[in-house]
């Protein structure tokens, strides 16, 4: 075992050498650093010791990285708020301001409605200090609150939730509103249909109306509303076999033609169900029907799936005379009521002679010996 002197004499093992690491600080931080550094050379030298801790203030700002990118988000405290907008400490070497435009989502917002001096806020960059003569790093608050508010949008649009909005403005497409600070376009084709008919997109502006999200794209900055939806579920509920309704032909295919509505509903006549003639098979829609033609139509089928109603009608079971449709259209329309109501006994009787075949083959079934 070595001596007391070897041991002495012997070379200490040194430490591993620790990785050397580039920190960030705050501003704040670091003038704090140089104030206690002031404090301790005033305890030991205060004639050269305090001006060297405070001339260190500017070389630790050049030491430390504060580079900053367009997109990067910060965080900062407010220290000044003015008309033109929010001055916030970020640890950068120049201070951040946010331009009152940046503040908020609405347009008329002021920038002391949106935040106060020592409020702690995240913001993003949008542009760096070198890009601004004053050297001055600009921020925005809006699009920290924009990103979360189109995450609100879309699962508006998932739940398909109706919610109010205000109606802003109009132009020859349709209505702008409100929604969360964002503008979201309301086609006139998507407005309330109520009175009969639809109102002008100027009628609506300054009203509030039920709408629902119809389309979201967040990186175009598009939303489309509708506020018809409901109102048009509502009325296809209403709605019942039998039932003889006015419409006017929207448009044409080769397999029929859809019929609007009162309600802002729509139907399809297919072309089978347009005339009794030629066993129902007529050559062309166009030979019998014109877009823009007013006809009394019969409801014929209503079906729900995916909590829409879908309407089939008929002109077929109007037909005074089979072939009215094609020779006596006036006809058809005249005594639309009355066909209707023939049309439901004769679906009456079927429907009762139906029910007896069933009520007839239980008894059978059951006196049939099992095997």
């Amino acid at each position: 075992m070595p001596s007391v002197a070897a041991q002495r004499l012997a070379p200490r093992p040194q430490a591993a050498p620790v990785a050397s690491r580039r920190r960030s600080f705050t501003r704040p931080q670091c003038r704090r650093s140089a104030m206690a550094a002031a404090a301790l050379s005033e305890k030991g030298d205060r004639a050269s010791g305090s001006a060297d801790a405070y001339s260190a203030f500017e070389t630790l700002l050049d030491t430390y990285d504060f580079k900053f990118r367009v997109g990067d988000k910060v965080s900062g405290t407010v220290f000044q708020v003015t008309n033109n907008g929010v001055w916030a400490d970020i640890g950068a070497k120049s201070s951040a301001f946010c331009p009152v435009a940046e503040c908020s989502l609405k347009q008329d917002a002021k920038a002391s409605d949106v935040c106060k001096v020592g409020d702690h806020l995240e913001f993003v960059i949008t542009k760096e200090s070198d890009s601004t003569k004053d050297n001055i790093v600009l921020v925005s608050l809006r699009r920290i609150k924009l990103e979360s508010t189109w995450d609100a949008v879309m699962q508006l649009q998932k739940s398909q939730e109706y919610f109010d909005v205000k109606i802003t403005g109009n132009n020859r497409g349709g209505c702008m509103g409100d929604v969360m600070g964002i503008v979201a376009f309301l086609p006139s084709s998507h407005l309330p249909y109520t009175g009969g008919s639809f109102g002008k997109p100027e009628e609506y502006v300054g009203q509030t109306v039920s709408a629902k999200v119809l389309d979201v794209d967040a990186e175009e900055g598009k939303l489309v509303i509708t506020a018809r939806k409901e109102r048009d579920k509502q009325e296809k509920a209403t709605y019942k076999v039998g039932d003889v309704l006015t419409g006017v032909v929207d448009k044409i295919m080769p397999y029929g033609a859809f019929i609007k509505l009162p309600g802002n509903s729509n139907g399809l006549l297919h072309i089978g169900q347009i005339t009794g003639a030629y066993g129902g098979r007529i050559d062309t829609v166009e030979s019998v029907l014109a877009p823009g033609e007013s006809i009394k139509v019969m409801v014929f089928r209503v079906e729900t799936a995916d909590g829409q109603s879908r309407m089939s009608l008929s002109t077929r079971h109007l037909e005074p005379k089979t072939g009215d449709m094609l020779n006596n259209k006036a006809a058809v329309f005249a005594r639309a009521e009355e066909m209707a109501q023939k049309f439901l006994e004769k679906l009456a009787k079927a429907e009762a002679a139906a029910r007896g075949l069933d009520a007839a083959a239980e008894p059978a079934a059951a006196a049939t010996p099992a095997e």
